[in-house]
């Protein structure tokens, strides 16, 4: 039975496990709850899941929610993940510095009150300046981990993207993250995930103020 992954129809938190699947062939079945019957609210208690939530993944017994759960399940699994005590510490401080940035846009996206003065001093006051180091982080290291392609680096990708697609002009400034995007979104699987209708147009839920 194929792996299942249960998300809302966006690529959202669930995105980055989806480009490493993808990355690594292997199949998997994706439940769009926004149009799957019946609907999450009648399904969510009668799967299994420990803390039940949406994105989950079921992949024979092993039942998970929380994406950085799912992503890290994954990496083991496909052994693109760090295995020395640097490597993850590596690996954990990008993870912190993409969770801050997600933070970030999320306020921007689904709180802001005046979206286009607003996203103006978000890029200036926030997501410059941690950009702007994250580039040096890429002009030392291929890869989130020096030379070795782990789950952090679907992670960078997919916090890049949506950026990118909400400043055009963003990566201009930070060509050692580019050439990382550029990377990523070119390996075998990734690269024609992205064309495909199968990725979801849309980064942000319905109620977002930007990418709905």
């Amino acid at each position: 039975m194929a792996l299942e992954i249960g998300y809302w129809g966006i690529r959202g938190l669930v995105n980055p496990a989806r480009l490493l699947l993808e990355y690594v062939g292997e199949p998997y079945e994706f439940k769009d709850y926004n149009t799957v019957k019946p609907g999450w609210s009648e399904q969510k208690h009668q799967l299994g899941l420990p803390f039940a939530n949406l994105p989950y993944l079921i992949d024979g017994n092993v039942k998970l929610t929380q994406s950085g759960a799912i992503i890290r399940y994954l990496a083991r699994k496909h052994n693109l993940i760090g295995t020395t005590e640097d490597e993850q510490r590596q690996e954990d401080i990008i993870d912190g510095v993409m969770g801050d940035i997600r933070s970030g846009w999320s306020m921007l996206c689904y709180k802001s009150n005046d979206f286009d003065a607003d996203k103006v001093m978000y890029r200036k006051d926030r997501l410059t300046p941690v950009l702007a180091e994250l580039d040096q982080w890429f002009a030392k290291n291929e890869y989130v981990v020096g030379s070795k392609l782990t789950y952090g680096d679907f992670n960078v990708f997919e916090v890049i993207d949506g950026h990118s697609k909400l400043f055009p002009d963003l990566l201009d400034e930070f060509p050692n993250i580019k050439k990382h995007h550029d990377k990523i979104g070119s390996l075998k699987g990734v690269k024609e995930y992205l064309a495909s209708d199968r990725n979801p147009t849309a980064l942000n839920g319905s109620s977002a103020k930007w990418g709905g």
